[in-house]
């Protein structure tokens, strides 16, 4: 090796921008480049970032300029699923090795790249605990790629790999529970933290040259959309951790989970309930939206909105969904408080199995609520506590679920879920998808009930009154 080669190579280790322009052919932005060299610099880095800013290609650059610029190095990537890892990550580490300005060597294959005997890259899915024991090298690094979704044994094992006085850990991801690795390690001194904000991505100024990155227009079209209050926009849009309490009615982390599962569902095309049940909240306010919800459990379908609330409108929406369900429509569950009524009952005239809920009305189950309001939309909390709900990745649905608070009362211990009217107070759009969702599923609960009573025009009495349902 020339003295000009070794200077090069020097610059390259010294300087991940340097390498990024030189090598890869690639330009970083600010926060990509304080990134890398936090790498450089810090033994433990962890990256809380916003949608949409970059996380896979700045990781898949880290892992290629620390390989490439220390001999006989060795790099782990992992994320929560196997397809995260090698079709996120990895389709961004092989994109930039096949497109180097300068040819990288070694031999790339699905999940790995080998320079030498002891000196590669790998692809590790987090579900695999057991390939992440036993790598040892003086220069080591560690990258966890939406570091939020890996579990707890994951880190232990990952991090008993971090013996040497060069090795490396960089964590990164979306912040969207304040539980959790990730979260804790964000709280950690030991850790250089960085915050990946859409406020402050390049695209805002520059929206032709990054197009792949978070514009003003989709950060405002997100604070109208979500409020810059919910858990939403603070994780999504600041790129911070949502300020979930104990009056926080369903976690951000549980919607993800519910939303990974629905994925998962329909890339796997797994079979679920061939019976259908839909939940309509009907429109109150002009800024409201109707929402019909179809629930085969233990999957949402995507939902039907209309913005409106006249009779044609509400019934043509129901209608069309209670037909596209045939035979397996079960039951329509409808909030009858307002406006539904109307629908409701000419719902019925055209023989679709109606139930009517007036929110109002006392609860089933006195012990932990007053009215039955609370226990529908509590039951729909235990529902993704449990894990039992799939939901599409709709993000006005997300955001809703997501922004929902109760409460206990002081003098009764009674559950009181957060009227519509509190949560516009707070800045918030009214939960109609969410209530649709609620209503849909609290009808697949309790259908035998439902059905055990005939005829369905006074169906609707008995089953507020002598109606019961099973506590999860």
């Amino acid at each position: 090796m020339t003295e000009q080669e070794k200077t090069f190579l020097k610059r390259c280790r010294e300087e991940p921008e340097f390498f990024c322009k030189r090598v890869l052919g690639v330009e970083p932005w600010a926060k990509q480049i304080e990134i890398m060299n936090s790498v450089r610099d810090n033994p433990n880095t962890i990256v809380v970032s916003a949608n949409a800013q970059g996380k896979s290609w700045v990781s898949a650059a880290v892992a290629l300029w620390f390989l490439v610029t220390r001999k006989d190095s060795i790099v782990l990537t992992s994320a929560p699923t196997y397809r995260q890892v090698m079709n996120v990550l990895w389709a961004e580490i092989g994109k930039m090795y096949a497109d180097a300005r300068f040819p990288v060597g070694g031999d790339m294959t699905t999940g790995k790249l080998v320079l030498g005997e002891k000196w590669y890259a790998l692809g590790i899915p987090s579900s695999d605990e057991v390939r992440f024991q036993g790598f040892h090298s003086n220069d080591i690094l560690v990258i966890f790629d939406e570091a939020a979704g890996i579990p707890k044994d994951i880190y232990t094992a990952a991090a008993g790999n971090l013996t040497s006085e060069n090795s490396r850990f960089l964590l990164i991801g979306n912040p969207t529970s304040p539980t959790g690795m990730f979260y804790e390690y964000s709280k950690n001194p030991n850790w250089h933290k960085i915050t990946l904000s859409a406020l402050e991505s390049p695209a805002i100024e520059h929206p032709e040259k990054y197009p792949y990155l978070a514009t003003k227009k989709w950060c405002l079209e997100r604070e109208h959309e979500w409020g810059r209050t919910s858990p939403m926009y603070i994780a999504r849009v600041l790129g911070e951790f949502p300020l979930e309490g104990e009056d926080t009615l369903i976690p951000l982390s549980w919607i993800d989970e519910s939303v990974k599962r629905y994925m998962d569902m329909a890339k796997k095309d797994i079979l679920v309930s061939e019976h259908v049940y839909l939940g309509v909240d009907v429109a109150r306010m002009g800024g409201d939206k109707t929402v019909c919800a179809s629930y085969q459990p233990n999957k949402v379908l995507p939902l039907r909105k209309a913005q409106g609330k006249d009779l044609p409108t509400v019934k043509h929406l129901v209608a069309q969904e209670a037909i596209a369900a045939g035979m397996k429509l079960m039951q329509i569950t409808i909030d009858a408080t307002g406006l539904g009524g109307g629908p409701a009952g000419d719902l019925r005239e055209m023989r679709y199995p109606v139930v009517e809920i007036n929110f109002a009305n006392k609860a089933n189950n006195k012990r932990f609520f007053r009215r039955l309001k609370d226990e529908i939309m509590y039951n729909l909390r235990l529902v993704f506590q449990a894990g039992e709900i799939a939901i599409p990745p709709d993000d006005e649905l997300v955001s809703q679920l997501a922004s929902i608070k109760y409460k206990t009362e002081q003098n009764t211990g009674l559950i009181e879920i957060e009227s519509k009217e509190e949560m516009k107070n707070r800045g918030l759009k009214s939960p109609d998808c969410a209530w649709a969702v609620a209503l849909a599923v609290w009808g697949s609960k309790r259908i035998k009930v439902a059905h055990s009573i005939r005829p369905s025009g006074y169906a609707e009495q008995k089953f507020n009154k002598t109606g019961t349902q099973k506590w999860y």
